[in-house]
This record gives C-alpha cells, sequence and structure tokens, in this order.
C-alpha cells in the first residue's frame, strides 16, 4: 500500500536531468504554464532557509508549475550557466511567448528575502479562475 503523502506536501518539481527539463518545458508551451524556478545548492545557507516558503507557495499556486534546480548538479550546467545563474539562492519565472513560441525569463530575483520572493509569485503565479458551478453552494 502507497505511504499518504502529506497534504500540505510541496508540490515543486525537483529537475535532476535534461530529459526533465524537456518534460516541464513541453508542459509550459503545451498549457500555456508559467515556471518559477528555485536554483539552489544544499550547501547554501540562505538557500536553506527560504526553502519552506517555497514549498508552502507552490502549495497556495497550483496552476503554476514550480521546479527546485541544485546549481550543483553537474547535469544541468547549462541550464544553469544559459538563465545566468550567479548567485544563490536564484529565482526565476519563465512563461511561454507566444509570438516567437519560445520560453521567456520575465522576472528574476537573486537572494533569499522572504518579502521579495512572495511578492514575485504573487505577480507572476497563475491562479485558476472559479467556474461558476464551483463558486455556488
Amino acid at each position: 500500500m502507497p505511504s499518504e503523502i502529506p497534504v500540505d506536501s510541496p508540490k515543486y518539481i525537483l529537475l535532476q536531468t535534461d530529459a526533465d527539463w524537456k518534460n516541464v518545458v513541453d508542459k509550459c508551451m503545451n498549457e500555456s504554464k508559467k515556471m518559477i524556478i528555485d536554483f539552489y545548492a544544499d550547501w547554501c545557507g540562505p538557500c536553506k532557509s527560504i526553502a519552506p516558503l517555497f514549498g508552502k507557495l507552490s502549495n497556495q499556486y497550483p496552476e503554476t508549475i514550480f521546479l527546485k534546480i541544485d546549481s550543483d548538479n553537474k547535469k544541468l550546467s547549462e541550464l544553469t550557466k544559459a538563465l545566468q545563474v550567479t548567485g544563490l539562492p536564484t529565482f526565476i519565472v519563465i512563461e511561454h511567448n507566444k509570438e516567437t513560441d519560445k520560453l521567456t525569463v520575465i522576472d528574476k530575483l537573486v537572494g533569499g528575502d522572504p518579502a521579495k520572493l512572495q511578492e514575485m509569485v504573487h505577480k507572476h503565479a497563475h491562479v485558476k479562475q472559479k467556474t461558476e458551478s464551483e463558486t455556488q453552494c
């Protein structure tokens, strides 16, 4: 019998490989979802401090794709370089630009400031609009 996942378990995806990245990119583009990426490292104190908040935010916005990428993961080092991650933690918001049919970085935050992370996520995260039948009692 599978173990139950706690209700408050974070809803982010921990990327390990280029294949993982490609699958998430396909989902982002096909479903027009924004991605919010947390670049972190296990040895980084501010990364550890802000991780619970990132997990909480991933639960609050299930219509947005939340990702965590270990900046020390050599399999994803090209992605880390391409997104110009130079400090940790770094949070990047990406969306599918329908005009160019490419992914576009629309916001970036370097550092572990909880208020700034919340502001950035609240500004960009997709909130599912309730249908009329969902709002009726």
